[in-house]
This record gives structure tokens, C-alpha cells and sequence, in this order.
């Protein structure tokens, strides 16, 4: 007598699966550079602020909080790529 294994069956109502998998990327990891690419114009922007200062240390956080302002009110103007 042989045993019958159960069958997975899927149908097409079911929902596409809902944890990435290598033919659906997590949509975090095209999103990286994005952030690279920020935080690099924010150090950027923020080293710009020291070199016009004067070089004064000490204001370092206050810098980089207004040139990440800066940064993002820059981006926020961009559209979005279709």
C-alpha cells in the first residue's frame, strides 16, 4: 500500500506573498542610495556652514540640523521619478 503525500494547491485569488522573496525585492533596498545620497548632501551642506564660519568648532549639531532642513526642503521641491 502506498502513502499519498498532500498537495500544496494555489489559486489565482490567493494574494501575492507578502515577504519578499528574490523575484519580489524588499522595496527598502532600492531605496538605500536614496539615502546615501542624502546624507552625503546634508555632511556636504553641513561642512559648507563650518567652512563659512570660520572653521569655529562647536556648532557642529546646529549644522547639520539646518542643513539637513535645507536638504529635505530642497527635495521635497523634486518630483518624483515616474
Amino acid at each position: 500500500m502506498s502513502a499519498s503525500l498532500p498537495v500544496a494547491r494555489h489559486t489565482i485569488s490567493e494574494p501575492p506573498p507578502s515577504e519578499p522573496t528574490p523575484l519580489m525585492p524588499d522595496a527598502s533596498v532600492e531605496r538605500e542610495p536614496d539615502l546615501e545620497i542624502r546624507n552625503r548632501s546634508i555632511s556636504e551642506a553641513a561642512f559648507d556652514r563650518y567652512m563659512r564660519r570660520g572653521c569655529t568648532d562647536g556648532y557642529d549639531l546646529d549644522d547639520w540640523l539646518q542643513a539637513e532642513a535645507e536638504v529635505d526642503a530642497r527635495t521635497r521641491d523634486i518630483p518624483a521619478a515616474a
